[in-house]
């Protein structure tokens, strides 16, 4: 009998059009040890991988890269029965014979990571190229056109599964353990993701969110001010929605060689540089003992995401246009929750800030 795995890669299910999460449910992976997963994959690259150009272009770099990285990782996530029992979902483990084992399954854990990295690839190399085009026309305040937010379902991913599952009801025989299967992989997240609800390795101290006030008035980005480095200040008090939504919004902050850690939540601020961003978090998200100020300012990046969009960004010091960016994004997610009033955004919006420290 065929696997589970094996048919839906065969019947080309998994594909770069994807959502990170479902390659990550695919895997077996529980919702908390989604961001760390994709996290190490792409500090793998950085540190031990091609470039990012390279994976994106060529199928044998990708496969290569894949191969190494499951190798290094299998055994934690799939390779023992208390790493399983740690990292997988229940509903896996309550089908063992579609469970993802290593190294069992180890061709199909490396023929979805390959898929993964050449997604990863694309988003990094555009986001890339979205940042050069901004600096050579940097914006004097976010063009904001309000939108839904980019984490809704879409409604032709709802019409083709539903088509699907209509389509193998119609035939007695038509392997209804693999339907289950599918189901589970591809949708058990497909409910609305709430933004970071479990990115945690550990449960992280709940937040209460203060309540939603309507919008009176639009925050303004200060973008005239991003050539000079200040102390990032605290969010404006003031009435109106910016207000509301700014107290809505956290920072996680996590550093690479603090994988097994919580993130560090910090409340939002505004920042007028990137040097001024970089250096406040690398000072709040670091060791005591790190010169976070001074790695900040000569070297230290922050790889950036929402967690209620596809979103993410790399900061780097000198780049101000890579703050604009992010700060025009994080303003446009505000005004398009007030719009639309979803669900994706009651629990506040948190920032998922991954700092890269080489020890």
């Amino acid at each position: 009998m065929v696997h589970l795995m094996r048919e839906t890669l065969d019947q080309g299910e998994l594909t770069v059009k994807k959502r990170d999460r479902e390659f990550t449910t695919f895997l077996d992976l529980k919702q908390e040890y989604h961001h760390e997963f994709i996290n190490r994959l792409r500090e793998y690259v950085q540190n031990f991988g091609p470039d990012w150009v390279l994976l994106e272009q060529s199928e044998d770099e990708r496969e290569s890269c894949a191969k190494d990285f499951v190798e290094a990782w299998g055994n934690l996530y799939w390779g023992t029965e208390t790493n399983r029992q740690t990292h997988l979902l229940q509903d896996s483990l309550d089908e063992p014979e579609s469970l993802c084992v290593y190294p069992e399954r180890k061709i199909e854990i490396i023929e979805a990571v390959t898929i993964l990295l050449e997604r990863k690839a694309r988003s990094i190399l555009k986001g890339q190229t979205r940042q050069s085009l901004e600096s050579v026309n940097t914006p004097s305040a976010p063009n904001i056109r309000p939108a839904a937010p980019s984490s809704a379902p879409q409604p032709a991913i709802r019409k083709m599964k539903r088509k699907k599952v209509e389509r193998r009801s119609e035939s007695p025989s038509s392997d209804d353990e693999f339907r289950r299967h599918s189901a589970r992989k591809t949708t058990e997240p497909a409910q609305p993701i709430r933004p970071f609800n479990s990115i945690v390795v550990s449960p992280s101290p709940e937040r209460e969110i203060p309540e939603r006030s309507k919008p009176t008035a639009r925050l303004q980005a200060n973008t005239q001010d991003l050539t000079t480095f200040s102390t990032p200040t605290t969010a404006s008090t003031g009435n109106g929605s910016s207000s509301a939504m700014s107290a809505q919004t956290h920072f996680l902050v996590t550093a690479f060689y603090q994988q097994v850690m919580s993130p560090i939540w910090l409340p939002y601020k505004k920042f007028t540089s990137s040097a001024s961003f970089l250096s406040h978090m690398f000072s709040e998200g670091t060791l005591k003992n790190w010169d976070s100020g001074a790695y900040a300012q000569k070297e230290g990046v922050a790889s950036v995401k929402f967690g209620w969009s596809d979103f993410e960004i790399l900061i780097r010091p000198g780049h101000n246009q890579d703050l604009a960016m992010l700060m025009e994004r994080l303003e446009k997610a505000w005004q398009d929750s007030e719009v639309s009033m979803d669900s994706n955004f009651y629990d506040g919006f948190k920032v998922l800030v991954f700092l890269h420290v080489k020890k």
